[in-house]
């Protein structure tokens, strides 16, 4: 355990037996309930998204405490109340923080606590002067990005240009740029994550040095034992009551969408052939006017891997990348009998990228890794080799070298360390000889990883835009 706790620590993940409440954003002066209540969601999937932990929302909160504990909840104010209730939900971290409106000003605080030490590990805060709700919903991912920080990575060589199809350049938005205490999520040099979560410093990082000639060879490309493919299905129980509040949309080629009507802020969605409905990752919702919303789900398949569904009365439209699928409305008796036949799904898609580098002649190293970890850790698979043809290399061992992991193979080990400066360091050694590899975030390279490199060819991710 210890060596894959320590390459996730190598690589600044949350270990994955780690449990996350997203406590209730607390409504303060001049706050409808209903706004903290939406906010909270939110905050809930941006911390499921940034931190890689098993996230507890407000929901599953409030069936695991008893009435007196969620009354006592209500009434948490301090820090130490708060980590009363966390070591009652037997948690490892929580997110708390409160919403006021003073003037034209929205104030937002959130917190990082450790419940077992009733300690603050970090906080974040905005005030946003004569901003919307929309405004806090734009500013949520960079404020939960500074709870979770992300590892700072090395910026690409100028002649070799990264693959950067999940990340836009963007200038700091003026809701963030409004905030207590200056933060990375404020300066001039942003990259825009998928789903908008932000990553930036005061100064963006040196450049890496030039990679040495390759002396190593690369693994051969025999083939590995069967890998159990990225896509499983798993069925989950979806109550009756849930079922007959959602709406139900059908495209021409019989694909249904399901999901609650306006306003049902945190509910989950659905998308598959009619008996067969798998969740979608949900992001982000948003009001549109007073008949329409728009939902953000997380589809790697979708442009800067976020699908963005329009939805009205009558229909929902999906965008897709250079195509647009159009949903029409279900009758609510045709609705009501599909939702009672089908069966439920988890989000298929089971494993989560870890690594991913480049030597200079074109060959790109990857490690991916289970989300949750079974009877022997999370299994962690890696491949090497050139784009679209990356070959399965057996592991036979995680362990340690001093500071830095090693995943070791027959033929080599490929080495994962630091740099005196703190930037990730790559090496693949065989034979003797070392292939200095460049690091790359896969959060920025989401088409690369789940498209063009072909690790998950031909695999369902269970996507809206599938």
């Amino acid at each position: 355990m210890a060596p894959l706790l320590a390459l996730l620590v190598a690589l600044g993940a949350t270990p994955a037996a780690q449990k996350i409440a997203v406590m209730p954003i607390a409504a303060v002066e001049g706050v409808p309930g209903k706004t903290a209540e939406a906010l909270t969601e939110a905050v809930s999937a941006e911390v499921r998204r940034r931190s890689g932990g098993q996230v507890i929302t407000q929901r599953e909160i409030a069936a695991l405490l008893s009435l007196e504990q969620q009354k006592a909840m209500m009434g948490c104010q301090n820090d130490s109340c708060i980590a009363e209730i966390g070591g009652a939900l037997g948690v490892d971290r929580m997110v708390a923080g409160d919403l006021s409106r003073l003037g034209e000003s929205w104030l937002l605080h959130l917190k990082l606590l450790d419940p077992g030490k009733a300690q603050v590990l970090k906080a974040s805060d905005r005030r946003l002067r004569g901003g919307t709700v929309d405004d806090l919903l734009d500013a949520l991912p960079a404020m939960v990005a500074e709870l979770f920080p992300p590892l700072a990575l090395p910026t690409p060589r100028a002649d070799r240009p990264a693959v950067q199809g999940g990340g836009t350049a963007v200038a700091a938005t003026p809701g963030a740029a409004t905030g207590a205490a200056a933060s990375p999520a404020v300066t001039p040099a942003v990259v825009k994550l998928p789903g908008g979560v932000q990553l930036g410093g005061a100064e963006p990082p040196p450049p890496p040095e030039p990679l040495d000639a390759a002396t190593a060879p690369m693994p051969p490309r025999n083939q590995a034992r069967a890998v159990r493919s990225a896509s499983l299905e798993r069925s989950i129980a979806v109550p009756l009551a849930l079922r007959e509040e959602m709406s139900v949309f059908a495209d021409e080629r019989g694909r249904v969408l399901a999901l609650a009507p306006f306003g049902g802020q945190g509910a989950p969605v659905f998308v598959g052939a009619p008996k067969k409905l798998f969740q979608q990752h949900v992001l982000a919702r948003r009001e549109e006017g007073s008949t329409a919303y728009s939902v953000q789900l997380w589809d790697p398949r979708a442009p800067d891997a976020v699908a963005v569904v329009r939805v009205s009365s009558e229909e929902a439209r999906v965008a897709c990348a250079d195509r647009e699928v159009v949903y029409q409305a279900v009758s609510r008796a045709k609705a009501t009998k599909l939702l009672q036949a089908a069966t439920y799904y988890a989000p298929p898609f089971t494993r989560q990228p870890v690594v991913l580098a480049r030597d200079g002649e074109g060959n790109y190293f990857f490690v991916d890794a289970e989300r949750e970890a079974g009877a022997r850790g999370r299994d962690y698979h890696l491949y090497a080799g050139p784009q679209g043809a990356l070959a399965r290399v057996e592991l036979s061992e995680v362990g340690a070298e001093g500071p830095a992991t090693v995943l070791k193979t027959r033929g080599g080990r490929l080495r994962l360390a630091k740099d005196s400066a703190g930037r990730p360091k790559v090496d693949w050694l065989a034979g003797g000889g070392r292939r200095m590899l460049e690091p790359m975030d896969p959060a920025l390279n989401q088409p690369l990883v789940f498209g063009d490199l072909g690790v998950y060819a031909g695999q369902a991710l269970g996507g809206v835009c599938e």
